[in-house]
């Protein structure tokens, strides 16, 4: 009894400090000025990922402030559950639920049609869905590039582009590239984008690093190219946010122990973490800081080099990984 009566005491002193160094921490995520808010009433919203995580969490601000939201996801019956939902709190949401899988190309060039059928602008693009998978799991997209790259940073290359006309046709307008402070980790070799080089069970390189520097990279040529159109490019990094990024991480038991309690001071709620996503998307203050990066809702200066000459350089790869040209 006395050893249960001890452990019940150390259990409950660690909570306690678990739950005073997250209430500290959580002080330093930024949180958007509602009072900032530019006034998207009618205007059409895209969102890539809607049905989960950030995605879903955007399509419900966005909603509750009266935009027209493209819900863009590979599952489109989790998809209608999240308009469900969304239309139970706000009833005259106008919500279009459609097919989008960033790993094929195909998908990608099928779903700008259907958009660009249904729609004659967009006003704010949000690219927004991510996937992580090791690189022991050697997972590639329909066109045979890695997973990582070809789904986080190729598909929506393809997607920003072939929806580049809405989004001028409807300037002043935005396009918000969602990245990571992960990307100060990147490797990327331009000899070895799809890292086939590699040794998938010894490589020390974090594929998902890769592509959050090539969404980085991306947004800030975007943002040269669109100068004069008044469409402003932001990306960002909106913390370390409890999703279902890591569904193919396939995690040990060792890892889930060590997670858990670093997860519970350090981790943010999709709520927390769509900030700074709104930050980019909705703010009067940032509307003329086209090519900025943005974390907590402030400036944010990546410790990787995002160079012009890079970021060029990606782009004319780009074009021809995504059939673009």
């Amino acid at each position: 009894m006395v050893l249960l009566s001890t452990l019940g005491y150390v259990g409950a002193a660690v909570l306690s400090v678990g739950w005073l160094c997250r209430k500290m921490f959580s002080r330093k995520f930024g949180t958007h000025d509602v009072n900032d808010d530019e006034d998207v009433q009618g205007k059409v919203v895209l969102i890539t990922g809607a049905n989960s995580g950030l995605g879903k969490e955007a399509t419900f601000e966005m909603a509750k402030r009266g935009a027209k939201v493209i819900m863009a996801s590979r599952n489109l019956e989790l998809t209608q559950s999240v308009v469900e939902q969304v239309l139970k709190m706000h009833p005259s949401s106008e919500l279009t639920a459609m097919k989008l899988d960033l790993g094929s190309l195909e998908s990608v060039r099928e779903f700008a049609k259907e958009v660009q059928s249904k729609f004659d602008k967009i006003d704010i693009l949000i690219n927004n869905a991510g996937v992580y998978a090791p690189l022991r799991k050697q997972m590639k997209t329909a066109e045979g590039y890695e997973f990582n790259f070809g789904v986080n940073h190729v598909g929506h290359f393809l997607l920003t582009n072939l929806l580049l006309d809405l989004v001028k046709a409807a300037a002043p307008s935005r396009i918000v590239v969602v990245a990571s402070r992960l990307s100060d980790k990147a490797k990327l070799s331009f000899d070895d984008l799809m890292l086939e080089k590699e040794n998938p069970e010894t490589s020390k390189i974090d594929p998902y690093s890769n592509s959050k520097f090539a969404n980085l990279l991306f947004a800030k040529e975007l943002s040269k190219r669109l100068e004069g159109t008044d469409v402003n490019v932001y990306a960002l990094c909106p913390g370390w946010v409890k999703t279902d990024l890591a569904r193919y991480a396939d995690l040990t038991w060792k890892q889930y122990i060590i997670m858990i309690p670093v997860g519970f001071v350090f981790m943010r709620t999709p709520k927390q973490g769509v900030q700074t996503i709104l930050h980019c998307a909705l703010s009067r203050k940032v509307r003329q800081e086209t090519g900025q990066f943005y974390r907590d809702c402030a400036h944010w200066a990546p410790k990787s080099a995002v160079t012009d000459e890079a970021a060029q350089k990606l782009w004319n790869v780009s074009e021809s990984l995504s059939k673009l040209k």
